[in-house]
């Protein structure tokens, strides 16, 4: 999948480059490429947010997690396609969790165990 992109993103360079600047290039290759990922990553976010029938909080996610990524940083992965599967599941995750329908209770206990597995990673 990384090939294509690139190669994709090369052509489009092509297209839309008018100098011979390498470095200039590269960068707006590589911002292609970013481009590129994102879209494919949340036109699936969309797709299996719409198989679940659950469309409008997909974007909601969408929304948010773009949000704390960009203020955050949050877990890098080595690839692409880690980060993407990273991405998915964590999403399909969340809407399993949507569809619990945790009593107030259980929704403490759990906010309260991923508040303190936080901070004993972060100290």
């Amino acid at each position: 999948m990384g090939i294509l992109i690139s190669c994709l993103s090369k052509q489009i360079l092509k297209y839309l480059s008018n100098d011979n600047n390498v470095i200039c290039d590269l960068a707006l290759q590589l911002t292609i490429e970013l481009i590129i990922y994102d879209f494919i990553t949340f036109s699936i976010t969309l797709l299996i947010g719409s198989l679940f029938n659950l469309f409008f909080e997909s974007l909601i996610y969408i929304l948010f997690f773009s949000l704390l990524r960009e203020y955050s940083g949050g877990y890098h992965a080595t690839t692409h396609l880690k980060c993407f599967l990273y991405y998915i599941l964590l999403f399909v995750g969340l809407l399993m969790f949507l569809n619990l329908n945790l009593k107030p209770f259980g929704l403490f206990l759990l906010s309260t165990l991923s508040i303190s597995y936080i901070i004993k990673e972060v100290q």
